[in-house]
Order: C-alpha cells, then sequence, then structure tokens
C-alpha cells in the first residue's frame, strides 16, 4: 500500500498527543524538536535516531525532561524503523522495534492509551521483518498475537489496522511490493460470495524508491469449489481508466492454512517475471 514518511516534526505533536493536550513541552526539549526536526527534514533519520537516543541515556528518571525525552526518542524510533522496512534492512528493524517494545511496556502508565495502541503496531512492524528475513515461524507468533487482539477489539483502527495489516514488503528492481492481510476468516459456504484473504500492491517508484503508480494488484481469494486440494487461488487486477481487467493464475493456489514462505516466493517470481493471468474478465467502471 502507498507508504509517505513526513519529515516534517509531527513528533511535537505526538509528544502532546502522548501526554495529554495539556502537556507543556519544556523549553529544552524544543530545542531539541527543532535539531531532529531538520535531521527527519534532511532525511537523515539514523542521525535523529543517535540523538533522540543519546538524549534519553544523559538523563536520569528523576529528571523532569526525562519523560519528554521518552516520548521524542520514541517518535524518532518510529520514523526510522519505518526507513529501515522500506530499505529492506530487516535486522536492524528487529532491533529497534524490540526497543520501542520495551519502551512501551516499562512506560505505558507514564503516557495516555494511544501510546499503548503502538504495541500492536509493533506487532505488525515485527511481522514485515521476520518475513523479509525468512523467518516465517517467528512472523507467525506475531501474526497470531494481532489476529487475538482483533478477535477481542483491542486493535486500533489508525490506518486501518482493526481490519488488514501489512505483512510484506519487498523490491524487485524499481517496484516496491506491498503485502496486506485480512482478519477474516475462510468463509464455510464456499458459494456464498466473493472472498479476499490477502492482496499485494505492486507500484512503480519514484527517483527516491517512493511509491509512484500502482501498477497491478495481486489478491488470493476463495476457490467456489470444495472438489479441489486447495481453498484459494492467485487473482491478477488492473485497474484502467474504463475499468478492471482481471483474471486467475492456476499455477498458484493456496491452501486455508497458508503457506506465507511459498505465498511470497510465488509473488516475486510473479513480479519478477512479470507473469499474466490465464484467463481475463473485464468489469466496466
Amino acid at each position: 500500500m502507498k507508504k509517505t514518511f513526513f519529515a516534517s516534526l509531527v513528533v511535537l505533536f505526538l509528544v502532546g498527543l502522548l501526554f495529554g493536550n495539556s502537556y507543556l513541552v519544556s523549553a529544552q526539549t524544543e530545542e531539541d524538536i527543532q535539531h531532529v526536526e531538520s535531521l527527519l527534514q534532511n532525511g537523515h533519520f539514523d542521525q535523529a535516531y543517535v540523538f533522540s537516543k543519546e538524549k534519553c541515556e544523559a538523563l536520569k528518571p528523576s529528571d523532569s525532561a526525562y519523560l519528554d525525552a521518552v516520548a521524542i526518542f520514541f517518535q524518532v524510533a518510529t520514523y526510522y524503523e519505518q526507513h529501515l522496512r522500506m530499505l529492506e534492512d530487516f535486522n536492524k528493524g528487529l532491533e529497534v522495534n524490540r526497543e520501542l517494545l520495551d519502551l512501551i511496556h516499562k512506560y505505558k502508565k507514564s503516557f495516555n492509551q494511544e501510546f499503548a495502541n503502538q504495541e500492536y503496531f509493533i506487532y505488525r512492524n515485527l511481522v514485515v521483518c521476520y518475513t523479509g528475513l525468512g523467518k516465517y515461524s517467528d512472523a507467525q507468533k506475531y501474526r497470531q498475537m494481532l489476529y487475538k487482539a482483533e478477535k477481542k477489539k483491542k486493535l486500533p483502527c489508525e490506518y486501518e489496522l482493526c481490519h488488514y495489516f501489512n505483512f510484506d514488503f519487498f523490491k524487485v528492481d524499481t517496484l516496491n511490493v506491498w503485502g496486506y492481510e485480512w482478519y477474516d476468516p475462510l468463509p464455510k459456504d464456499r458459494f456464498s460470495s466473493s472472498f479476499t484473504k490477502i492482496v499485494y500492491y505492486v507500484y512503480s517508484t519514484d527517483a527516491s524508491g517512493n511509491d509512484k503508480d500502482q501498477l497491478y494488484r495481486l489478491h488470493v481469494i476463495m476457490f467456489h469449489g470444495t472438489q479441489q486440494p486447495f481453498d484459494y487461488i492467485m487473482d491478477k487486477h488492473i485497474t484502467t481508466e474504463n475499468g478492471e481487467i482481471s483474471g486467475s493464475m492456476y499455477a498458484y493456489t493456496y491452501k486455508e492454512d497458508i503457506d506465507f514462505k511459498k505465498l511470497h516466493d510465488d509473488v516475486l517470481e510473479i513480479v519478477k517475471e512479470s507473469k499474466q493471468s490465464d484467463s481475463r474478465r473485464f468489469i466496466p467502471n
């Protein structure tokens, strides 16, 4: 899905958000924020991360500015982690995400619910990182945490996390490929409706490597039938000015308990080799 990194510092806003609207940032913190904002605006995510981390480490928990520094570091580390995933630096991404989780567990009571909710976004990030590293059993652990939270209605709907989540990201030459998964289970009645469990979005990129135009989507859809040894089949979708072109790819099928390694490898093959669908349907606007 299309992703944008806001270089201008929403950190100041989020510091207030984490503490509540009545919170006032100290003068020293405002100077730090201006410096971090300058680093982020110029794309120096790693330097902003190191600077804000060192600010935390230089203070004691008893210092009045300590929680200010924690809030700033948390948001800067969040931006840095996003940047790392876009670079496919999943090992460093894991390190930063674990750091973010530790901060949440340690300071959950010091901030408001918005801060606590970030734990679920970190679960999502960990799924992406472990998937990118080919550690599918580790990714599954955090995927299950998201499903449990969704079942208990605990997931925030910010960025639609309560409906679906990003679980895979990789680049193929100049293309960005994003995999998204929906929580809904496979319907028992295969003929009740159409059903999509997973969508991979394939984007062209600009000179900076950011998403530019959506080229097509790969849908893992329910197979309407029960006599085959699979439950899902891959569908390719292309949106045009006049309507939607779609078609099934019969070489790519999946059981209800999806093998995510196979799925990742299949999508990589389809994108790399520009594979076309075996059938063609057109739905006009």
